[in-house]
Formats: C-alpha cells, structure tokens, sequence
C-alpha cells in the first residue's frame, strides 16, 4: 500500500508538471486571459508540494513536511486567486495569501504540531479554497445568475469542468479530515489513516487533473470567443464588421428599425493632406461620436474605409433623423480637437423600414441612395430616402 501510495504521489507531481507546460502552450495561443498566468504558477507550485511531500521520507522534515505542505496549500490559494482575477479582471489583494503563508509556516515547524493537526491544518485549509474557487468559479451559471461586481460571467461547460475538480478535491479533503478526526486516539501512520490514504490520493488526483483540463479547455474557449469577435469586428474602431452587422441584424425584427450610411466627405484628401495616420484618427473620432451621439440599442458598423452604418431599433423616421443630424454636427464640431487644418465633415442617409418584410440589404439601399444625394448635392447634410 505505501509504495502504491508513493507511485501514486510521483505520478501525480508528474501529470501537473505536464498539464502546467499545457497551460504555458495554451496561453501562448490565447489573447491575455486575466488569472491564467496564476493558474500555472498553481499547478507547478501544487507539483512541487507534491513530490516533496512523497519524498519526506528522503528529504529533511522542513522539506518534505513544512515547504511540501505550505506549497500544496499556497498552490490552491494561487489558483483561486487567478479565477478572482478572470471573473473581476483585477487581482485580489494579496496581502492575506502572504500572512497566511508565513503563518502555515510558522505552524507546520511548530515541534508540538503532530502529524494528525497536520492533516487536519491542510485539509481544512485547502477544502475551504477550494469551496471558494468552486464559488468564484459559478459566477454567471444558474447558482450565481447575478454575481455582484463580476466582469466577465460567461459560464460554458469548461467552467462546469474547473468547478467539478474543485468540488471532488474538497469532498475528498473533507472526508479525509472526518476520518483523521475518527483515528486521532490511534497510532495515526506516515501519509494518515490507512483506511482512505490511497482513496484520498486517486480521487484527490482525479479532481486535480479534471480541475487542469478544466483550465485549459477554458483559455480554449477563451481563445475561440476572441477569435469569433475578431471576426465580426473592426480592428481599428471595434464596432461591427459587415458580417457583425448581419449577424447582429439577423437576431432582431428590422419592422421598426432606420438604417443610417454615413461617409466622411473628401476622406482620400484627408490621407493625402495628413497621412493615413491621421486618417486614422479620423475615422476612430467618427466611432467614438457615433457611440456618444446615437442611442446606447444602436447596432454600429464600420463597412470599410470611411463607410460607416447604424441600425437604430425602434426609431421613426423622424427620430432616426435627428439623430443623424446630432452625430454630424457633433462631428464637425469635434474634428477640430484633432489639430489638422480644417474641420472634417459627414455625409448621411436615412432610411426607416415601411414594412414588417424589409430586409437589412432594402435598407442599406435605400439609404445608401440617400447618402449619395447628400454627397452630390454639397456634402456634409443629411438626406432621408425616399418612400418606397
């Protein structure tokens, strides 16, 4: 049983160093995730914990017992800390993981400390984290619908992997603390109770590596989500790409939708006289004016160069209209923040759906042909299509 055990202990210091190597790969695939860079520094400081801890037979008791524990439990810690990070994209404060580090150190040389308040001191300790990564964790999910502060709720099935890990890694530290508490008055032998030690060690080894696939099936997911915005999104301005802008049309009724087109007037001269870096600029303060000027349901498209297009829902014609007519002077008025030589201007053309059957393409025609009257009849206006 005790060389299984050990095999076992090896084994499993082994399996994290690997899947803390997966992690390091994975990462490197994704756009920075706030917490991963915590979580692999968990599952190797949980490795390191748990080889020393096998090997306390060979190595000195400060090593084996202090350090091995303090890291096993440091690890846990470390981990939760980075899912705190990823759910509210800030790190916890900190503080509280170093005074409890130097206080488990401070405990485990302790020379009465026998080998059952050991037990007890790492089970408690590292079930509790693990309640509360399992807690942090289910941010968005049905149990934690409304988390208060949260950032980022997503809850797909890799979250549900990390939480099942979790919550197998504190069941079996917990029975493993009632089952210390049972046999404390016995002779309590290295590794603790016979009775669960190879059960605590497979099953606690199962959670560990349900608890890691999980991690990284999450930056997966992470990386496939960016991915997916990057492709319906502008790199320059993060409003809708053309695909965005279908597919974010295709999810709502266009019955009581207007449509805006909108171009910056003499934008080629813009590039010419300033440079496509300023050019830039320009196009981005059209956004950022479109945000600020256009109702918050707004659906916002860059379609390509200085081509821009918004989809208000449940806007008239008239309203629509006013709106247009805000963003233009709103944008001709802060083109002068830019320190070029001449103010920029807009063109616009409106068009509201006439009918439950108008379709997103009816509409940017329509309104496609009022923005070229506004463009060949002086530029900088804004004209409503006309009535099919």
């Amino acid at each position: 049983m005790a060389s299984d055990i050990k095999l076992l202990g090896y084994v499993a210091a082994a399996l994290f160093f690997f899947m803390a190597i997966m992690l390091l790969l994975t990462l490197r695939q994704a756009v920075r995730v706030r917490g991963a860079t915590q979580w692999v520094w968990s599952t190797l400081t949980v490795a390191i914990g748990i080889g020393l801890n096998t090997s306390q037979e060979i190595v000195p008791p400060i090593l084996g017992i202090t350090l091995a524990n303090v890291m096993i439990i440091s690890g846990a810690a470390l981990g939760a800390c980075g899912t705190f990070a990823y759910r509210y994209q800030r790190l916890p404060s900190l503080r509280w993981l170093y005074v409890g580090v130097a206080a488990l150190i401070v405990a485990f040389m302790y020379p009465e400390l026998n080998l059952a308040a050991r037990i007890l001191l790492v089970a408690f300790a590292t079930g509790v984290i693990c309640v509360w990564h399992a807690w942090l964790m289910l941010a968005g999910s049905r149990v934690r619908p409304n988390a208060a502060g949260v950032k980022h709720a997503r809850f797909r099935v890799p979250h549900g992997v990390m939480v099942l890990g979790l919550l197998m890694v504190a069941t079996v530290f917990g029975i493993r603390a009632v089952d210390t508490l049972v046999n404390m008055r016995s002779n309590i032998p290295l590794g603790g109770p016979t009775r669960t030690t190879f059960v605590f060690y497979a099953v606690g080894l199962a959670g560990r590596l349900i608890l890691l696939i999980g991690m990284v099936l999450v930056l997966i997911d992470e990386l496939g989500q960016q991915l997916r915005t990057l492709a319906l999104r502008d790199s320059l301005t993060g409003l809708f790409n053309r695909r965005g802008l279908k597919d974010a049309a295709s999810a709502q009724s266009l019955a009581d939708c207007s449509l805006l087109m909108m171009d910056l007037d003499h934008f080629t001269a813009v590039n010419d006289d300033f440079g496509h870096y300023q050019g830039d600029h320009v196009i981005s303060l059209l956004a950022r004016c479109a945000q600020a000027n256009l109702p918050a349901n707004a659906v916002l498209a860059r379609l390509g160069g200085e081509e821009f297009c918004a989809l208000l829902p449940q806007a008239n014609l008239a309203a629509a209209t006013a709106n247009a007519e805000s963003l233009r002077a709103a944008f001709q008025r802060d083109s002068a923040t830019l320190g070029h030589t001449r103010q920029h201007t807009v063109s616009i053309g409106v068009a509201s759906a006439q009918s439950a059957t108008t379709t997103l393409s009816q509409l940017m025609t329509r309104a496609d042909q009022a923005l070229y009257r506004a463009k060949r009849d002086g530029r900088n206006r804004v004209e409503i299509a006309d009535a099919v």
